[in-house]
C-alpha cells in the first residue's frame, strides 16, 4: 500500500475511533481528494460525501519551492476561507 492511501485509512481508522457526530467528508472537485475522502469514508459509513470547488488546491502564499512565474491571485483568495468557514462549519 502506498503512503498517501495508508495514511488516509489510518486517518478514518483514527476518526471512527473517536466516535464523535459527523455527518458529512467535505472535499475538493480534484481526483485526489476525492480518492483520499472515499477511503476515509470507508470508516465512516454513516456520513455524506460532498465535493466543493471552494476547497480547490492552491494557496494564496508562495509555493516552496519557489516558482518564478507564481502569482498569487487576491481577487480569488480574498475571503475565501471566510466563505467556507460560513458555508460548512456553521
Amino acid at each position: 500500500m502506498c503512503p498517501g492511501i495508508q495514511q488516509a485509512d489510518l486517518t478514518g481508522q483514527r476518526l471512527a475511533e473517536l466516535e464523535l457526530p459527523y455527518v458529512t467528508v467535505i472535499h475538493s472537485t480534484m481526483s485526489r481528494a476525492r480518492e483520499t475522502a472515499s477511503i476515509i469514508h470507508n470508516h465512516l459509513p454513516n456520513t455524506q460525501m460532498t465535493e466543493s470547488d471552494l476547497l480547490r488546491e492552491g494557496a494564496p502564499y508562495p509555493p516552496e519551492p519557489p516558482l518564478r512565474h507564481w502569482r498569487p491571485d487576491f481577487k480569488v483568495w480574498n475571503g475565501l476561507i471566510d466563505v467556507i468557514i460560513i458555508r460548512f462549519f456553521r
